[in-house]
C-alpha cells in the first residue's frame, strides 16, 4: 500500500494539498482557501478553491466540462453546466487585478487556464 502510495505521489503533479500555488500575481492557499493578492487576501468556498487548483494543475490544457463536474459535482443533484459557468465567471471575477491571467471558455468543450 506505501508503495501504491508514493508511486501516486512520484507521478502526480508537484502541487499537493495545501502548498500554495503563484498564479500571476496571486497566491492560492487550497488549504485555506484562500487567494491572497498583495496585501488583500479573499476567502474562497472549498468549491471555488478546488476548480482554481485544478485549472493552476492543468495550466495551457483544455480541462472538459464534463470531467469538472465528475470531479467535485457528480453526487450534487442541484448542481448544473450553468453553476458550473457562475463558478468560472466569479473566479474570473477574483482573478481580474492580473491582466496576464486569462480563462478561456472553449465553446463545448471546456475551459483552459492561461498566464502570459
Amino acid at each position: 500500500m506505501v508503495v501504491r502510495i508514493e508511486s501516486l505521489l512520484k507521478n502526480s503533479p508537484k502541487m499537493l494539498f495545501g502548498q500554495k500555488l503563484m498564479i500571476g500575481d496571486y497566491t492560492l492557499d487550497s488549504l485555506k482557501h484562500q487567494l491572497i493578492y498583495q496585501e488583500e487576501m479573499l476567502k474562497l468556498s472549498f468549491r471555488e478553491s478546488e476548480l482554481l487548483r485544478k485549472l493552476y494543475e492543468q495550466k495551457d490544457k483544455v480541462i472538459a466540462r464534463e470531467e469538472i463536474m465528475r470531479a467535485y459535482w457528480s453526487h450534487d443533484k442541484y448542481f448544473t453546466g450553468r453553476s458550473l459557468d457562475v463558478f468560472i465567471s466569479r473566479i474570473r471575477k477574483y482573478l481580474s487585478q492580473d491582466p496576464r491571467i486569462k480563462i478561456t471558455n472553449i465553446r463545448g468543450v471546456g475551459y483552459m487556464l492561461t498566464v502570459d
